[in-house]
């Protein structure tokens, strides 16, 4: 991502919580307040990593997975179990107790706008992808991971199960050697895509 698109999905997202701001003070009906919303990004509590997210959608546990991206990006690709819906489409979400909402964009900052919307109309339960898009391809569909001890051995072999699981292609290796994520993540699209896998 350009640095001029990041400085512009914060300064996106520092507005939308300044109007939030005045909504309410925390306990209020609509939620949180300001305080509340930014500790909790900023302490990765609004957080749920890929490969957790990964043993969620196999292991069937109840996810609502919110795609906040353009159409046109959700139907080239998009996470199992996944629905596409707009910012102007979270006020459509109903309350679930059953689990959490997870939402997730390409980096552009939707999710977090997503994530402020939601717990501001009440939603509790509301978690942003960690990478969105791009870190689901890295952890889960194209690992790369250490296997020279017994510890690193086990672990590669329950991230490759679970990899493979969605049809992805874990490696043995050294992580810091891969290509840059978005470069990488990019090239596996088009790759899962031409397979026809998603």
């Amino acid at each position: 991502m350009s640095p001029g698109r990041a400085l512009a999905g914060a300064g996106l997202t520092l507005a939308t919580l300044a109007a939030l701001s005045g909504t309410g003070p925390a306990g209020a009906p609509g939620g949180d307040g300001p305080v509340e919303l930014t500790a909790a990004l900023a302490s990765g509590a609004a957080l749920v990593q890929p490969l957790e997210l990964a043993r969620m959608i196999r292991e069937r546990r109840p996810v609502r997975l919110v795609d906040v991206r353009d159409s046109s990006e959700f139907i080239r690709f998009s996470l199992p179990t996944a629905r596409n819906a707009s910012l102007r489409e979270m006020g459509a979400l109903q309350p679930d107790e059953s689990g959490p909402i997870v939402v997730y964009d390409d980096g552009s900052g939707s999710a977090v706008r997503a994530w402020l919307l939601l717990r501001r109309l009440g939603h509790e339960d509301v978690r942003v992808l960690r990478g969105g898009v791009l870190g689901w391809v890295e952890d889960v569909l194209s690992p790369i991971l250490p296997a020279s001890t017994a510890e690193e051995r086990s672990r590669f072999d329950s991230v490759a199960g679970l990899s493979r699981y969605f049809g992805g292609l874990p490696k043995i290796g050294d992580p810091a050697m891969r290509e840059a994520a978005p470069v990488r993540a990019e090239a596996a699209i088009t790759l899962i895509s031409r397979r026809g896998c998603y």
